[in-house]
């Protein structure tokens, strides 16, 4: 029996990617994303209508990317989308119901671009 002939030669060159910092939130079309079964459960949901998302998880677990990734796939849904970061409330704000909950709609409103 003849045994096969192998070649010495290097394997073919991978296209070049750029690598990235393997820190913080990940650019939505990163090719470095790794997707997790339970992303496509957000990205289906997101395209439902009067849905509210929750994502939880341990730190650095990419919670946040996971969260750029449904909020580009709402817009692209012609959803409208409105990010806000909580650790930005004040302390006047957390002190009175009052003034957070009218900060709370002039984020809103500037995120979606409503005027008031």
């Amino acid at each position: 029996m003849a045994q096969p002939e192998y070649h010495n030669a290097p394997p073919a060159p991978m296209p070049a990617v750029p690598l990235e910092a393997p820190e913080g939130t990940m650019d939505p079309r990163s090719a470095f994303y790794v997707v997790r079964p339970t992303d496509a459960l957000a990205l289906q949901t997101i395209q439902r209508q009067g849905v509210t998302i929750t994502i939880k998880g341990p730190r650095q677990m990419g919670k946040s990317s996971l969260l750029l990734r449904t909020a580009e796939a709402a817009t692209g849904a012609s959803k409208r989308v409105a990010l806000l970061d909580s650790q930005l409330v004040d302390a006047a704000a957390l002190s009175s119901a009052d003034t957070f909950l009218r900060q709370f709609c002039g984020w809103i409103s500037l995120q979606l671009q409503y005027s008031m």
